[in-house]
């Protein structure tokens, strides 16, 4: 089996720290070709409208639209469908993390190899 190609990375949260902590861990963890960050959900459409990404780290809880939300609006456009999305929060509720998980299936069903890269 082949190592998949880096991907392009984009971190999406309101918090200045947690964009640099997570910074840190992709920089270290060596799958990352680059990483753009956004500081809300509507950035963080323009930016992967303008150029896309593999990899999607999303806090939860942001003004505006939420992780979760911003999580729906990409499945809904074919061109972020398969994105790869890593939902971050601090919450242990059970309910949102489901909310999550049936939003980011994928619409075709099928799994992507890029999912597994923790």
């Amino acid at each position: 089996m082949s190592a998949s190609p880096p991907l392009d990375a984009l971190i999406v949260d309101d918090h200045a720290p947690m964009r640099v902590m997570m910074r840190r861990i992709l920089e270290k963890s060596g799958v990352v070709a680059s990483i753009r960050e956004a500081r809300q959900a509507a950035e963080a459409i323009t930016l992967l409208d303008e150029s896309g990404a593999g990899l999607v780290l999303c806090d939860q809880s942001m003004p505006g639209m939420s992780g979760v939300e911003l999580i729906g609006a990409l499945r809904a456009d074919p061109r972020h469908a398969r994105t790869c999305i890593l939902l971050i929060s601090g919450h242990a509720d059970t309910a949102l993390a489901e909310r999550a998980r049936r939003r980011s299936e994928w619409r075709s069903g099928e799994t992507d190899q890029r999912a597994r890269i923790a």
